[in-house]
């Protein structure tokens, strides 16, 4: 087998192989020989089926798997001999004007295109971040102090709404003349009232149940992600959406519960907080641990931004695009490719920066690391419905999630994520700014609406 490259440009070329009928005659030889061993005809016992009608029969289909599978395997090893660094996988080159007869042609010649993946300098020390830093101050421990109690408090279901209220409600779509538009979207969703923009929140205040109002989504929330969830759609959609008709199902109250000695043993044991002063301080401390977590999370989505804006190469577009639509496992067309590919050229970009960052600083991931990060995020897990786990519990329930690939490859990537960012830290300039809780939560909300 022969195969030649033929570079159009720097990130795109051409591989062309060919193919002898000595490649594969003795591999197809084989491949009917075995099939020959199971094959079963009308006439014949199983397996004493003459070889030349097994020829006949199968020779041309598997020929076809045959060279394909070799084909497939050379070509990587192609690459990976030639250290070309690819985007995607190579393509079978459309309108090459090549007819194959795989049942009386003997040799093949096959063209493939490739996507060069970009050469580009990454500058970590011109990085300028800020990373923020909460005040857990009094006004904090209030409100998670309140949240707790809320938490643990009792339902109720008043028959007027007022705004400490939660109210669930029936979303459905309508069209330019206010009618149900046919075939728009309906959905479920809780309002906290508290939570959502005031002016809208004021409208709710006072209606009872199967009351109505009409309203544009995007005036519930400022955060553009919310507004999303709430109607289970994209943000690009939900921003280009009208009126709705908003129904209330239901109208809860939550009665926070007193700050007492049975609060204190629900949320931290039997004893082990007996006062509100020592429940404060225990809420403190477990507020600031968990504010890490959040700056930490802020500063990475600032970093990868940084990065993206600031690390100049291009790709190869017009492959990209036809290699999604090759790739996709559900059925797509270009169109919706396109309609999609500033998401999709984002994800690549930030992928070839990531694999760089991780082969030039030489980051590595361990088995160790990984179990730990379960662990933590198992026992965080559990302490977010105000419960802990004990190490006996806790083994069988790491076990599982690494065994469930999706899962163990999401903690591999937050890991690798996270030491790319803290060599990020290490290689630039990342100066620290205090800022209030409500503060940081406006700065998070305003980077997921440019996002």
């Amino acid at each position: 087998m022969i195969i030649t490259q033929e570079k159009i440009d720097d990130l795109n070329a051409v591989l062309n192989v060919e193919v002898a009928e000595s490649d594969y005659r003795e591999i197809v030889e084989g491949a009917l020989r075995k099939h020959q061993r199971t094959a079963k005809m009308q006439g014949f016992r199983p397996g004493k089926v003459p070889f030349s009608v097994v020829r006949k029969m199968y020779e041309p289909s598997i020929k076809v798997d045959e060279i394909n599978r070799m084909v497939s395997k050379e070509l990587e090893k192609y690459i990976a001999d030639n250290k070309i660094e690819i985007i995607g996988q190579p393509l079978p080159k459309a309108n090459s004007g090549i007819n194959y007869d795989f049942t009386n042609g003997l040799n093949f010649k096959f063209i493939y295109e490739l996507g060069i993946a970009p050469s580009f300098d990454i500058a970590l020390n011109k990085v300028e971040l800020t990373q923020y830093k909460i005040n857990v101050d009094n006004t904090l421990v209030d409100k998670f102090v309140a949240d707790i109690a809320k938490r643990y408090g009792k339902m109720s279901a008043p028959e007027v709404a007022s705004l400490e209220d939660m109210l669930y409600i029936y979303f459905s779509e309508l069209a330019a003349d206010g009618s149900m538009k046919e075939g728009g979207i309906s959905k479920m969703s809780v309002l906290p009232l508290s939570e959502i923009n005031t002016k809208v929140a004021e409208q709710f205040v006072g209606k009872k149940k199967d009351d109505e109002l009409t309203l544009v989504p995007s005036s519930v929330y400022d955060d553009k992600a919310k507004v999303a969830a709430m109607l289970g759609t994209t943000v690009d959609a939900a921003a280009a959406l009208g009126a709705f008709k908003a129904k209330v199902l239901n109208i809860s109250k939550l009665e926070a519960a007193d700050l007492n000695q049975e609060l204190f043993d629900k949320v931290y044991g039997a004893a082990v907080v007996n006062s509100v002063e020592e429940f404060r301080a225990k809420v403190k401390a477990e507020a600031s641990a968990s504010m890490v977590s959040q700056e930490f999370t802020k500063l990475q989505n600032d970093a990868i931004q940084y990065l993206l804006d600031n690390t100049k190469f291009s790709l190869p577009d017009t492959f990209i695009k036809k290699w999604l639509v090759a790739a996709s496992q559900k059925p797509t067309t270009p169109e919706a490719i396109e309609n999609e590919y500033t998401h999709y050229q984002r994800g690549l970009k930030w992928q070839l920066i990531e694999n760089k960052l991780i082969r030039e600083n030489d980051l590595k991931v361990e088995f160790a690391e990984l179990r730990a990060k379960a662990e933590e995020l198992v026992k965080a897990n559990f302490r977010q419905y105000g419960q802990n786990i004990e190490d006996e519990q806790l083994l069988p329930i790491v076990t599982s999630v690494l065994q469930r690939e999706e899962e163990r490859k999401g903690i591999y990537d937050a890991l690798y994520t996270e030491k790319i960012v803290n060599t990020v830290k290490s290689k630039g300039k990342i100066s620290e700014k205090t800022v209030s809780y409500d503060e940081f939560t406006k700065l998070v909300s305003q980077q997921n609406n440019q996002n």
